[in-house]
């Protein structure tokens, strides 16, 4: 009796061990199982690449508006600058469409812009500066007077008279007056002008001297 008795005690004590093992496993938290956080590591994130990304982007499109701003700028300078060499040359403005169009142009266009615009700008003063009969007026100039004469009826350094300016001048005329305010290029383009249908007939005596009539 007293036997069977201690086997019921041990048998109840080891059912009793298994059931409070049985309990705590149910009630361990589960955050209890996980690895201990390591001391000074940090939750890895993406939010701040992100945020980098998009700042980056943003300074990188306004540097590329600013660039754009300044390629537009000096591709207007140089069209304005080949339009006055022109018109000194021609007597009338040429005209720039594309000046209009820089807006809706991207970046790379810009620049080969910019480099069209600089080698038209060239171009045109190169050409104004070198009129065709250069050494001929220079001459007749020699023997007329000065670029500043301003002692009418004749004016300037190719004695020009007035209707010969009103003609031949017209722009020059109307915005800057007689020839004596104009620039020595602007008086012999004008001359090259009047050439072109009367050869050197204007200035007869000084063009007989310098051998050309």
């Amino acid at each position: 009796m007293r036997l069977l008795t201690a086997s019921m005690s041990v048998v109840l004590t080891a059912q009793l061990a298994v059931l409070s093992i049985a309990v705590l496993v149910i009630l361990w938290p589960v955050s209890a199982l996980a690895d201990p956080p390591i001391v000074g590591s940090t939750t890895p994130t993406t939010a701040p690449a992100v945020v980098v990304k998009a700042e980056t982007f943003t300074v990188s499109l306004r540097v590329k508006r600013r660039e754009m701003h300044r390629l537009q700028q000096e591709i207007r300078q140089h069209l304005s600058s080949a339009d006055k060499w022109a018109l000194i040359r021609r007597g009338t403005a040429v005209v720039q469409p594309v000046s209009r169009q820089l807006s809706a142009m991207s970046l790379p266009v810009l620049r080969r812009q910019l480099h069209e615009a600089e080698k038209l700008d060239n171009r045109q003063r190169l050409q104004t500066q070198h009129p065709p009969h250069m050494s001929d007026w220079m001459c007749i100039h020699h023997y007329e007077g000065s670029w500043q004469d301003s002692g009418g009826p004749y004016w300037g350094g190719l004695q020009m008279s007035q209707s010969f300016q009103q003609h031949y001048g017209g722009w020059l005329y109307r915005t800057k007056g007689t020839a004596d305010h104009w620039t020595p290029l602007e008086q012999i383009w004008t001359a090259e002008r009047a050439l072109r249908t009367r050869g050197f007939w204007p200035w007869p005596n000084t063009a007989r001297v310098c051998g050309l009539l």
